[in-house]
């Protein structure tokens, strides 16, 4: 009985990956991996043990459209260092900070100098990323990898997509030394963003709990601190810790239910500014361009009939675009609550750093329906259209689709 209740013990270890376990809710994913509070700086994470759908009997994929986002970086200025770091350098002087805020000025010390020179570039992290995208995309679909001769690659003026490009048309080339690559990298219209640096607005979370703990002196902090300011910029920081090459940890002097709750606002900020708001409006012809686009180079594919890549690195308002366009899990709301947004439209699922929506499209000989399947960060993603074959849709039916979604935009 022993040996049988070991086996069964050893069976189950080894099967848990595949079986279904009980869906976590944002707060206890959060809790069980509180980077994720990061958001939209989560690092990318390769999906294990995927199992993908079979391809429909007769089809073969015949062109493959890529949009990534950059992988792991730096932050993009100095005063995400300098503002935090000169704030507490103030207070040491003053001899205001309590032995928690001098460890944390010594580790804000370290993080500003690892940073210094490489404002906004791609790390090693980041780098590693997109060459681990690039390599499972090969394998997955060799048969476009191994016959196309010239790969289209698009990539947005700033320096962190441009390396983001390079580290995967790099691996590409590693593993297919005959690819050639058309590279394009300027402002394009179907292929640019609105994105700037958002402020979340904190409701949820009090800060002077955290300021208690780094300074001494409630006068102090009362006349020379901002409290919301500072409580963000560590916070930023702390997120990004997970994309260098250290073993710093800031996310420990805040508590789980501050991450949680920063995240929460954070993720309701994010979505209001880049979804149903007259912002997402001015971008809605942005939108229609992209899909322009997408379809005139689907179009070209199958016209010679020649197997085609296309490869596009900007930021994450064009994922953003193309999953609201399309519906990608449910992720189109319609003024939902905070708590609503936390429970269907994640940030750190939905566009960590190195995120990446792939477009596949596939052909068969006896039938002229053209099957397209999209991977959302390399996961089967779903559209809500009727399909005997999902997650393969008829490209014909998902265009239409797309019209409809937004026409009502």
């Amino acid at each position: 009985m022993m040996l049988l209740n070991l086996l069964t013990t050893l069976l189950s270890v080894l099967l848990w990956p595949w079986l279904d376990a009980p869906p976590m809710d944002a707060r206890q994913e959060i809790y069980a991996d509180l980077y994720r509070a990061a958001g939209s700086l989560y690092v990318y994470k390769s999906p294990r043990y995927e199992k993908y759908t079979p391809t429909p009997r007769g089809y073969n994929p015949v062109a493959l459209q890529l949009f990534a986002r950059n992988g792991s970086r730096y932050l993009m200025q100095e005063t995400d260092y300098e503002r935090p770091r000169q704030t507490l350098q103030r207070a040491r002087a003053a001899g205001k900070l309590t032995a928690l805020g001098r460890e944390v000025l010594a580790e804000v010390d370290s993080l500003a100098a690892m940073a210094r020179g490489h404002y906004g570039e791609i790390t090693r992290a980041g780098i590693e990323q997109h060459r681990g995208i690039a390599r499972r995309m090969f394998y997955r679909h060799k048969e476009i990898f191994s016959q196309t001769k010239t790969i289209e690659v698009v990539s947005t003026p700033s320096l962190h997509c441009q390396q983001s490009m390079q580290s995967e048309c790099s691996q590409l080339l590693a593993l297919n030394p005959r690819l050639q690559f058309s590279t394009d990298i300027a402002s394009h219209s179907w292929f640019s963003g609105l994105i700037s640096a958002h402020t979340t607005e904190l409701s949820s979370v009090n800060p002077y709990r955290l300021m208690g703990s780094l300074f001494n002196d409630t006068i102090y902090i009362r006349q020379h601190i901002e409290p919301s300011s500072l409580f963000q910029q560590l916070f930023l920081l702390a997120a990004n810790i997970q994309s260098l090459d250290c073993h710093l940890n800031l996310f420990r002097i805040f508590t789980r239910d501050e991450c949680y709750a920063y995240w929460r606002d954070d993720n309701y900020s994010i979505f209001r500014k880049y979804t149903r708001t007259p912002r997402f409006d001015a971008g809605k012809e942005m939108t229609e361009l992209l899909m322009s686009r997408i379809e005139q180079q689907a179009q070209k594919s199958f016209d010679c009939q020649q197997p085609s890549a296309m490869l596009c690195f900007g930021n994450e308002e064009n994922l953003l675009r193309l999953c609201e366009a399309l519906n990608l899990n449910g992720c189109s709301l319609q003024a939902p609550t905070s708590e609503e947004v936390a429970t269907h439209w994640r940030s750190y699922q939905l566009f960590p750093l190195g995120a990446n929506l792939q477009l596949v499209f596939y052909r068969s000989r006896k039938n002229p329906r053209i099957l397209v399947k999209v991977l959302l960060n390399e996961r089967e993603a779903r559209i809500p259209i009727p399909s005997d074959t999902a997650p393969y849709y008829d490209w014909e039916q998902v265009k239409l689709f797309v019209r409809q979604m937004l026409a009502r935009q």
